[in-house]
């Protein structure tokens, strides 16, 4: 190897070589303070495009398990609604059998009657009361309601089929188990009426299970993308860490040659004046 005075080859590539160390430990400085594989777009391009890409898909997957929670709050609220009611025609059925018995008087009857036309109130007292939001569900104002669960563009939405259930929808407007009602036209309406009621709380009960069902699906399909994210986007600690540690050798070495490699011009300039 020669000996030069006006360029020094060594002490270049060695100043060279020592300038990309420090560029690489900067970088592997920015990971592990900001705990991120991609500080910066120039970092990685394209694994900060798919990151963002998933960052965005797990977002609106996010949003699509909260509209499928609301949906089920829908299910619950007007599910309970139709509880309540359940129990009202429960009772209205009592009293029409007990109106059915010879031994009562036409006061008797009378009072069996108020009771049931104030338990006939209730059920439409319910029925226009009962809301998610100010969207009324029991009245029969909504026929249904599209809960979207889709997570995209393209996303698909559950029904939630809602009915009225006022009285007159039931039915019960002619209820009557005063002394000149028919008791039997009383229990068939009773009878319809409860069918009515159970197959829209069968309705709500099978939406509830969908909509729970696919809570859970997104849920998995929400970690499976934080996962593959994660992956991409977040830095190795123990790797940057060594990675670090190698890095700061190499950097002392180099600087070490780089050191030796300026001093060849003195070298020179002793052969000159030996």
């Amino acid at each position: 190897m020669g000996l030069f005075v006006n360029h020094n080859p060594s002490s270049i590539r060695s100043g060279h070589q020592l300038s990309r160390i420090h560029d690489r430990l900067q970088q592997s400085t920015a990971r592990l303070s900001s705990g991120s594989r991609i500080p910066s777009a120039s970092a990685d391009a394209a694994g900060l495009m798919i990151s963002e890409a998933l960052r965005a898909q797990v977002a609106s997957l996010g949003q699509s398990s909260r509209n499928a929670y609301d949906g089920v709050s829908v299910a619950q609220t007007a599910e309970g609604s139709l509880g309540e009611i359940s129990d009202i025609l429960g009772r209205l059925q009592e009293l029409s059998v007990q109106a059915g018995n010879d031994t009562l008087s036409d006061a008797d009857r009378e009072t069996l009657q108020n009771e049931a036309a104030d338990l006939i109130s209730q059920i439409d007292q319910i029925a226009r009361s009962s809301d998610f939001n100010g969207i009324n569900l029991l009245d029969g104002s909504v026929s249904s309601l599209s809960i979207d669960v889709g997570g995209g563009a393209d996303g698909h939405g559950i029904q939630i089929a809602l009915d009225s259930v006022t009285s007159e929808s039931l039915g019960l407007s002619g209820f009557d188990l005063g002394p000149g009602g028919d008791r039997g036209a009383a229990l068939s309406a009773l009878s319809q009426a409860a069918d009515s009621v159970g197959q829209f709380r069968a309705r709500l009960g099978s939406s509830e299970n969908r909509l729970n069902s696919s809570i859970r699906q997104v849920d998995q399909q929400i970690t499976s993308l934080t996962d593959a994210e994660s992956r991409i986007r977040d830095a190795d600690i123990a790797h940057e860490s060594a990675q670090r540690t190698q890095l700061k050798i190499q950097a002392q070495a180099t600087l070490a040659i780089h050191a030796q490699a300026s001093l060849q011009p003195k070298s020179v300039l002793s052969l000159l004046t030996a």
